[in-house]
């Protein structure tokens, strides 16, 4: 699946940071309602080309998760029917249960605070380290083609992003903790 241009209604910039920040979520929700992890990582790639496409699409103010979420819970329907010869662990009717389950529980998040944080520590990156992840989950940021553009052995490549990853995580846990201790 080829990405299409950028969208027209919204930045470059403003796909990646929603993206990034809710990747995780998307993928992990991916991987709840199939069984296989090369099948979920497979439709996992087709969804972050179709987020990119229907971009334009997205009303910004409302939850980006939530859209995106969406959107896999339809890519995941339709690899089911593409592998019906698979036995199945869960039916159709669980699948709308887990999705119906998420949208009733997500009101209980605040993925909202978390984006901010998130936003905050990337911000606060050193400047090659930002523009790396953000490259990363670009439409053409496979790990191999930024190798390539840097440079870089794939390796490398790697090694950095979760280096940039856990300095994320940490800088989001303790912004979080700070916040409770407020």
């Amino acid at each position: 699946m080829t990405p299409s241009p950028p969208p027209t209604t919204h930045s470059e910039g403003e796909f990646v940071r929603l993206y990034t920040a809710n990747a995780r979520r998307v993928y992990t929700y991916i991987l709840t309602l199939l069984p296989s992890r090369a099948d979920a990582e497979d439709v996992f790639q087709d969804v972050g080309a179709l987020l990119w496409d229907k971009f334009a699409s997205f009303e910004p103010g409302t939850h980006f998760g939530a859209w995106a979420c969406r959107i896999a819970f339809y890519r995941v329907l339709k690899h089911r029917v593409e592998e019906m010869r698979r036995p199945r662990v869960f039916g159709d009717v669980t699948l709308e249960t887990i999705m119906a389950e998420m949208e009733t529980t997500e009101a209980s998040l605040d993925l909202d605070a978390e984006y901010r944080l998130l936003t905050e520590c990337l911000a606060a990156l050193p400047e090659a380290d930002r523009r790396l992840i953000e490259n990363r989950y670009a439409p053409e940021g496979a790990p191999r083609q930024l190798a390539a553009a840097l440079n870089w052995p794939v390796k490398k490549v790697y090694k950095a992003l979760d280096r940039i990853r856990k300095v994320l995580l940490g800088c989001v846990t303790r912004k979080i903790g700070e916040g409770s201790n407020a």
